[in-house]
């Protein structure tokens, strides 16, 4: 019986205590994958028209505007990631020309809730160059360097998923944990 008072006591302190925490942010990572249209010849990515961009970003969806046009500074929390594979190479959000000052980029951005573009340039690349990446989901994306406009496609696939919660499943094994306690003490009990 002391066995099932204290587990009942632990269940309901540690249910007060996630209860009356402040809510955390809801993290929606979205993967997105497009096809290349035109490729410069001799592009330092190494591709061609007709291969394939894919990459993922992870933001707080509670920092979206449901109406209107809104972005999400994805440099503002170690949470938050920006990856865009082109060919054998991978951009991501640490590679922004302001990430490493603290700036406003890379964005996320959206229109009335949805997913609608990124915002990118970056750092001098692996040969010097810096690029700028305008991608627009559903319409098209282009890579330049300062020069040329290297490659052009279109962001084709999008595939949202929630960001399971720490608390939450550490709510749920609680739960668990305690329904198991309480039917061996009945199974000792009987």
């Amino acid at each position: 019986m002391k066995l099932l008072i204290h587990t009942l006591r632990i269940s309901i302190a540690a249910i007060i205590l996630f209860a009356t925490t402040p809510a955390q942010a809801i993290l929606i990572t979205t993967d997105f994958s497009g096809e290349i249209y035109t490729a410069a010849a001799g592009n330092p990515f190494g591709v061609l028209a007709g291969d394939i961009v894919t990459g993922f970003t992870t933001y707080d969806d509670s920092l979206v505007a449901t109406v209107g046009q809104s972005s999400v500074n994805i440099g503002s929390s170690v949470d938050f990631g920006l990856y865009l594979t082109i060919g054998s190479y991978t951009f991501d959000h640490t590679m922004d020309v302001e990430a490493p000052f603290g700036g406003t980029k890379p964005t996320v951005n959206f229109f009335d809730g949805q997913l609608s573009g990124f915002d990118f340039v970056t750092l001098p690349g692996f040969n010097g160059s810096l690029y700028n990446l305008e991608i627009f989901i559903g319409t098209a994306f282009t890579v330049r360097d300062t020069d040329n406009t290297l490659v052009t496609g279109e962001i084709t696939s999008l595939k949202t998923t929630q960001v399971p919660e720490p608390s939450a499943i550490l709510l749920l094994g609680l739960g668990l944990v305690s329904l198991l306690i309480v039917k061996n003490y009945r199974n000792t009990v009987s």
